[in-house]
């Protein structure tokens, strides 16, 4: 799932200047109006869902950064190996051996990644039961992102997805549903996250 980082720090850097700013403003008021503690509350709400965001991209960078070695060695020099191996051994069979140890050695890493990391890298793995699957960041992200803050809603609309028969019904169920009513925007990250999700439960 490709995010703009850039754009996402921005966003952050958005929302607490504006915070400071509204905060700034409403200091010198004896009663500050409940609509202005409203948006304050919002303003915080989002800059929360952003920030929990930012940080699951972060930790997905970290578990991509700690594969690069292994493949930025086989893919900077991959004509050297090749032709080391069969000069400087006269049985390529044990050679082939030590290959094939040093990539399950590289592979070992992998299977200890934490299970929250693994999901983010492994977009593609299917999941047998939405809710399950959710952790309590994204169930609240989804919700203020997708259901107008509404837990219940997302909550009842992963009941009426788990029913469907395929993942073109539930594509089709969504966006009659919800992604019309609710005005969401396709290019919206946590949009495309729910999709990704709802995908992988029909794989």
């Amino acid at each position: 799932m490709n995010y703009d980082v850039a754009k996402i720090r921005k966003e952050l850097t958005n929302l607490v200047d504006k915070l400071k700013e509204q905060s700034d403003s409403v200091s010198n008021m004896e009663h500050v109006p409940s609509l202005e503690i409203n948006v304050m509350m919002a303003r915080v709400n989002r800059l929360y869902e952003k920030a929990v965001l930012y940080k699951h991209i972060l930790i997905a960078e970290e578990s991509l950064k700690e594969q690069v070695p292994a493949q930025s060695f086989s893919s900077n020099e991959p004509v050297t190996p090749i032709i080391e191996t069969p000069v400087e051994t006269s049985a390529p069979t044990v050679k082939a051996e030590n290959n094939s140890l040093s990539s399950t050695q590289t592979l070992k890493p992998e299977t200890n990644i934490p299970e929250k990391r693994k999901s983010s890298l492994l977009e593609g793995t299917p999941i047998s039961n939405i809710k399950k699957h959710l952790g309590i960041n994204e169930r609240y992200l989804f919700a203020n992102e997708l259901f107008k803050g509404k837990m219940e809603d997302l909550m009842n609309a992963i009941d009426e997805i788990e029913n469907q028969s395929s993942f073109e019904n539930a594509q089709g169920l969504i966006k009659t549903k919800w992604a019309n009513s609710h005005q969401w925007d396709e290019d919206n990250a946590q949009v495309i996250s729910f999709y990704k999700i709802v995908e992988r439960r029909f794989l």
